[in-house]
């Protein structure tokens, strides 16, 4: 992936929930506060909690807790499927990174509940 491409797809969470706010316009499929959560998943699911993500770089007390717990959902599935650069990698190596990557790219009380879900 080149730089420029890099930084198109850092602009996904702001590009979606741009099209989440036109599809409530004419659709309201939830309550206000559903809705800000919604909202609050799409364009946070990227930040960290060592505040090195993206769009905003927040700090983990900024991040809605709803998005850290998608973060990781989000992660292990990009993990673990194939994409046009890379091959997927098996559930337990995709885990063992959500484990070691715990306070820096992931919030612990989210992966915790994730990895004892799955196992």
């Amino acid at each position: 992936m080149t730089e420029i491409e890099f930084c198109l797809m850092k602009q996904h969470p702001v590009i979606g929930e741009a099209l989440l706010e036109g599809v409530y316009q004419y659709l309201p499929l939830a309550n206000d506060n559903e809705k800000e959560k919604v909202f609050e998943i799409v364009l946070y699911h990227h930040e960290r909690p060592d505040g090195k993500g993206y769009p905003r770089g927040l700090s983990v007390a900024q991040i809605p807790t709803w998005a850290m717990i998608m973060s990781v959902a989000d992660a292990f599935d990009a993990m673990t499927t194939n994409r046009s650069y890379r091959q997927a990698m098996s559930q337990k190596q995709a885990m063992n990174i959500l484990v070691r990557e715990v306070g820096a790219q992931f919030w612990g009380p989210a992966v915790s509940a994730f990895v004892s879900l799955m196992c």
